[in-house]
């Protein structure tokens, strides 16, 4: 349960992604929140609204403990906050003039909004730094063998891009123990590591040249280095991959793999 708490990144507490976090709109709406979340905590404290103030209390500290609660938090803190602002506002006279205000503000947003080349349309935004995105084209674009190992911080990511053609090996799911432990002993190469990249059959790997968290290179990238049965297919500064030897025609001397680790 301790691995498998620690390695799932949603069981992360948001502080962890802080740095990144304050570049994403909707993260920023989350700090937001949580700062609203205050003073509508104690005004519901005040006027003795126990019940909504453990659920809004209770709700914050599960989100700042582990993000995959944000949820929860969003939905009724949101609610709570809107309460306590709104009762706020009923304080301050004339009222008419705040509520023209707000009016005058939210169609200047959707005047400006619709300025905007995506206009009202939902879409995502991947940022480059967390995810490989051209290292999954590269993938789909010269069909490498199957099947795939992947670093588990990227499975999900992996999954949305080349699915079903591709199936990962692991995301930060963790749906199953036995992958979990599998997973890290092919990462550390050890013995048995090794004997599971045959079970499996892997072929290609996609993974960081070294850990993010501690800045070593991880053991399974310096034992694929030195494996003649494997080539280096692809590297940008951020993902490597590598094939099964006779898989892949466009192989790369595998010397580049020490440019990789100085590029991490």
């Amino acid at each position: 349960m301790a691995l498998y708490l620690k390695q799932v990144f949603e069981y992360r507490s948001p502080f962890s992604t802080l740095p990144v976090s304050l570049s994403n709109p909707g993260w920023l709406s989350y700090w937001l929140l949580v700062l609203l979340s205050v003073p509508a905590i104690i005004h519901h404290i005040i006027n003795r609204r126990w019940s909504t103030a453990i659920i809004h209390l209770g709700t914050l500290a599960a989100s700042l403990i582990a993000m995959r609660f944000a949820y929860f938090f969003v939905a009724f803190g949101a609610y709570s906050s809107a309460v306590c602002i709104g009762a706020f506002f009923k304080r301050i006279k004339p009222r008419p003039l705040i509520e023209s205000a707000g009016f005058v503000v939210l169609v200047a947003l959707i005047v400006l909004r619709s300025g905007n080349p995506n206009k009202f349309r939902i879409g995502y935004e991947i940022q480059p730094m967390l995810f490989p995105a051209n290292a999954a084209g590269f993938i789909m674009s010269n069909d490498l063998p199957k099947p795939v190992f992947n670093d588990i911080n990227w499975g999900g990511y992996l999954e949305h891009r080349l699915w079903p053609e591709y199936k990962m090996f692991t995301d930060t799911r963790n749906l199953f123990e036995q992958v979990v432990y599998d997973y890290h002993d092919i990462m550390g190469y050890t013995a048995k590591g090794k004997t599971l990249l045959e079970r499996y059959g892997i072929a290609t790997i996609i993974i960081p040249a070294i850990n993010p968290y501690t800045g070593q290179i991880f053991p399974l990238v310096e034992g694929i280095y030195h494996d003649p049965g494997w080539v280096l297919a692809y590297s940008d500064g951020q993902a490597i991959i590598f094939t099964k030897k006779g898989a892949f025609k466009g192989a790369k001397p595998k010397q580049q793999v020490y440019y990789e680790v100085l590029n991490q």
